[in-house]
């Protein structure tokens, strides 16, 4: 089965994340506009399709470009680094829980429904509408979806050695011994 191609928006965001993955300061994270050209098309006749999806890409705030030392940069976002995170999890149980408790209002919908999806992908259950569980040491991951949608002051965290109810959750995850 052939795997998909790579549209040129999703190559331009992953290319901006593989320049700026080492970067420590994401506020000096920068790329050239003509080093982002070369790094994602070769072709002179495609530029304007280039123009085109880094505009659509900046529209959709996943980039910014900003000038610099009289120079056009574009650097990536915290939202289009989170279009492209991925977690790593490791389902080795360690015999403690992760909880993850938020109150993200309303106007900040669509954060609120990142975070939800992003704790599903990291392998949390429901236990009530704003509090999720999850056995998986996941510490790194959660800290990075926090930051990077930047609800701090609206999610906490808990590690816990006992849960009431244990049963029901060691079923949940299939973690029966």
């Amino acid at each position: 089965m052939c795997a998909r191609r790579m549209t040129l928006p999703e190559k331009i965001i992953t290319v901006l994340n593989a320049a700026f993955e080492d970067a420590i300061d994401e506020g000096s994270a920068f790329l050239s506009y003509s080093e982002l050209r070369k790094r994602v098309w070769n072709n002179r006749r495609l530029s304007s399709s280039l123009s085109k999806a880094i505009y659509n890409i900046k529209r959709s705030g996943y980039l910014e470009i900003v000038e610099k030392d009289n120079q056009k940069v574009v650097r990536i976002t915290k939202k289009g680094r989170f279009k492209l995170w991925s977690p790593v999890i490791n389902e080795e149980w360690d015999g403690r829980w992760r909880l993850v408790a938020f109150d993200i209002e309303e106007i900040h919908r669509s954060k609120r429904d990142y975070f939800r999806n992003a704790l599903k992908i990291m392998g949390f259950k429901k236990m009530q509408k704003s509090l999720w569980i999850c056995p998986y040491d996941i510490s790194e991951d959660i800290e990075k979806v926090i930051d990077m949608l930047n609800i701090e002051v609206n999610v906490d965290y808990f590690i816990a050695d006992a849960i009431t109810n244990k049963e029901k959750y060691l079923y949940m995850f299939n973690l029966n011994q």
